[in-house]
């Protein structure tokens, strides 16, 4: 059981999704939005990370802009599905 929790700790970590600090865990934006959406957190990464593999909408990493942030693939989806992601 044990291994579980760690194998899916470190797959939220690493997709950046929580966020450990000391003892603690905390979500992080996309995380919580990807919560909120009642998404499976697999398929979320999968987005984000096959929107920035792609060279024709890669997204910069010096962009300031909120549109071009990962997050907001993620909350389109959820817009186009009718789920509400404000809380």
């Amino acid at each position: 059981m044990q291994r579980a929790v760690d194998s899916a700790l470190k797959f939220l970590v690493d997709a950046e999704m929580v966020l450990e600090i000391g003892e603690h865990l905390g979500a992080t934006e996309f995380g919580a939005l990807v919560s909120r959406l009642y998404i499976d957190p697999r398929s979320a990464a999968k987005i984000v990370s096959t929107h920035e593999e792609r060279t024709d909408y890669a997204i910069s990493a010096s962009s300031s802009s909120s549109a071009a942030r990962p997050i907001c693939l993620v909350s389109m989806f959820g817009i186009q599905t009718g789920r509400s992601w404000s809380g």
